[in-house]
């Protein structure tokens, strides 16, 4: 995500940098991510999903960016390993969750949010670069059909969140705060893609609810620390 922010900003040869930092250490992280895989899963085990669908986003935006090739293709990829890690783990994931996590159960529905994300964004690449043209309108039709699946997570999680009101601070709240925020971006980027406008009326709304929560849970953190530091 770091990543994705420096290229918005222009800083390509930074974020092609980090791009190749963080395709080494997935690759070095996923032997003992899967060593120590716990059946049933936890919210926290959808990040699997949602660090490989993060280089699919930034492989897309530079690829689109830099006329390379092979990197859509490596996006493309990214993408279908992603979504098939989902797939894996939703199966095993503990409803349970919903009710006794922590905060990191929202991430099995910001997981879908971020690989609608990343069909967008192969979506422009393939326009820009002109390849990969069998591909044309396949990514914007999976696209709204992810985002739909995320959506679907929405009322479960709304609802056990008013079920059990889990207030006190947990560092794992932060794993609220990035699937909030992820369902705004997708929805801005799917609603682009799809000329849907209640979708991106959604996305502004949202927006304004992922920031309320982040300020609240930022809250938590400074009140926590002020307690655990010295004096």
């Amino acid at each position: 995500m770091l990543d994705t922010a420096f290229a918005a900003h222009g800083y390509y040869p930074v974020a092609a940098v980090l791009l190749g930092l963080a395709g080494v250490s997935w690759a070095l992280l996923l032997t003992p991510v899967l060593r120590h895989w716990e059946i049933p899963v936890a919210g926290v085990s959808f990040l699997l999903t949602v660090a490989t669908q993060g280089l699919a986003v930034l492989g897309a935006t530079l690829a689109a960016r830099n006329g390379a090739a092979w990197l859509l293709i490596t996006a493309v990829a990214a993408l279908i390993l992603g979504l098939a890690s989902y797939v894996v783990t939703v199966t095993q994931f503990d409803l349970r969750q919903l009710l006794a996590g922590h905060g990191d159960q929202w991430v099995a529905g910001g997981a879908l949010a971020i690989s609608a994300l990343a069909c967008v964004k192969i979506t422009k690449a393939e326009e820009a670069l002109g390849r990969l043209t069998w591909m044309h309108g396949f990514p914007d039709v999976a696209a709204l059909v992810l985002w739909c699946r995320a959506m679907l997570w929405l009322g479960p999680l709304i609802a056990a969140e008013a079920l059990r009101p889990r207030l006190s601070y947990d560092v794992r709240r932060w794993a609220t705060v990035f699937p909030l925020g992820m369902y705004a971006a997708c929805s801005f980027a799917v609603s682009q893609v799809t000329r849907i406008t209640g979708i991106g009326v959604f996305a502004r709304v949202w927006t304004w609810l992922a920031l309320t929560v982040s300020l609240f849970v930022l809250a938590g953190l400074i009140r926590r620390s002020c307690q655990v530091l010295p004096g």
